[in-house]
């Protein structure tokens, strides 16, 4: 049941209910989402309710980070789309704003360039290494937050770092 209840307001026509949900503890998420139904009941009348459905947002979480081609920077990818942290999309950043590693060098720039991929380009003396360092969201108050791209969800504060991958190999074809 809800934590707590308000009327907001009440007329004949209509009363107004703001309720405070329980923690969500399913894990089952669809596209960020999970829908539970809610039953409103009249306590001085059974025959009085109303339905309706409740979501749940979970923040978008990093699902991986990998080298690109030409190990120049990184490809961040999320599980979800994201609110690309209220950046506008091609804008570059510091990617301090968003991201917490002090590895990326320099200087580091983030661009998103779709709402679940963040293009990290390297700063001066970059030592991140592949499949040793982890890259994970800077969850400070003061850094660019990423929420869904509806911007329902709560910022990402519990953070899984993801650990950064080597590049894929590119095979051209032609003669060996």
């Amino acid at each position: 049941p809800a934590t707590s209840f308000t009327v907001d307001a009440s007329t004949s026509a209509y009363t107004n209910i703001t309720a405070v949900a329980p923690a969500y503890t399913a894990s089952t998420f669809a596209e960020g989402a999970a829908a539970v139904p809610v039953t409103i009941s009249s306590l001085s009348n059974s025959e009085v309710s109303a339905t309706g459905t409740y979501k749940y947002w979970k923040a978008p979480q990093i699902s991986s980070a990998t080298f690109t081609t030409a190990a120049t920077g990184l490809e961040v990818t999320f599980d979800i789309a994201t609110d690309q942290a209220g950046v506008t999309p091609g804008t570059q950043v510091a990617c301090t704003d968003i991201l917490s590693s002090a590895k990326l060098g320099t200087g580091a720039s983030c661009v998103w360039t779709t709402p679940t991929l963040l293009a990290v380009t390297f700063g001066t003396n970059p030592t991140i290494v592949p499949t040793t360092d982890t890259i994970s969201l800077n969850t400070a108050t003061s850094a660019k937050r990423v929420r869904t791209a509806t911007g329902f969800s709560d910022p990402a504060v519990t953070v899984t770092p993801a650990t950064v991958q080597a590049p894929y190999p590119l095979l051209a074809p032609g003669p060996i």
